[in-house]
């Protein structure tokens, strides 16, 4: 399980992947807005494994899913005093002392900070933001889809795929209701033959990620395990499978 711990809630400024704005127009005559966030594209690989008759997926600690899950710790926080009609402050949130700051695990102590959370809440376990996801990555590199596809594959799974053995899916609009961004999907098959590094993501970045094997039996059962935190892409993956592919492996 990943530790963390020493949670803090700051404005989100001069992000290089985020960019909130305003959208001003008129529909049908009436005037409108809508917030968005601009973000970069996306692209997912579905991985499977014929060696092992398994999926590769990955399973990483994401901040929103905790998040999420935990909102009664933070959603009546300073820093959305105008969206959630709190009352403001004058401090200034990065001179914090450290005696406010918060710490994670399964008997943290709830908030110092007056109004963020009641007494008798308490952050849950760190697993609750771990999520089962496809391998993936943002577009943010000029070269073809492929060659980010195989580069996400080696960091993340430690597979060396070959960029012309990579199958399009599809694509479709991902955050409709914020950033509306495109998520490009692929599938390739794997060998043992072809694991050359552990994977894991890459440590530069910060990313922490584990390879997850997932069995073909298992994983419609996957799909529809509402215990497990998982991508819809990774279900939509795992759903394309069962009737684009399966009945060839069952033909070979």
């Amino acid at each position: 399980m990943e530790n963390i711990e020493d949670i803090r809630i700051r404005p989100c400024t001069n992000s290089k992947y985020v960019q909130p704005f305003r959208v001003l127009y008129k529909q049908n005559g009436k005037e409108s807005l809508w917030d968005c966030v601009k973000m970069h594209d996306s692209l997912g690989i579905l991985v499977y494994n014929k060696t092992r008759n398994a999926f590769v997926i990955v399973k990483q600690f994401r901040p929103p899913v905790y998040m999420s899950k935990n909102r009664g710790m933070w959603k009546n926080s300073e820093v959305f005093p105008n969206s959630l009609s709190q009352k403001s402050s004058s401090s200034n949130p990065d001179t914090e002392p450290s005696s406010k700051k918060q710490k994670i695990d399964s008997t943290a102590g709830a908030p110092e900070k007056e109004g963020e959370a009641s007494a008798a809440q308490t952050w849950g376990p760190s697993h609750e933001g771990c999520t089962y996801e496809l391998c993936a990555g943002l577009v943010d590199k000029d070269l073809p889809l492929e060659l980010i596809a195989k580069e996400e594959i080696l960091e993340e799974t430690g597979y060396d795929v070959p960029a012309e053995s990579l199958e399009k899916i599809s694509w479709h609009h991902s955050s409709i209701g914020t950033a509306g961004t495109k998520m490009y999907l692929f599938y390739c098959e794997v060998t043992d033959e072809m694991l050359i590094n552990s994977g894991g993501g890459n440590k530069t970045e910060g990313e922490s990620i584990e390879v997850v094997y997932v069995p073909l039996e298992k994983s419609l059962e996957t799909v529809f395990d509402d215990a497990l935190s998982k991508s819809s892409s990774l279900c939509f993956g795992f759903l394309w499978f069962d009737k684009y592919k399966r009945h060839l492996l069952n033909n070979t």
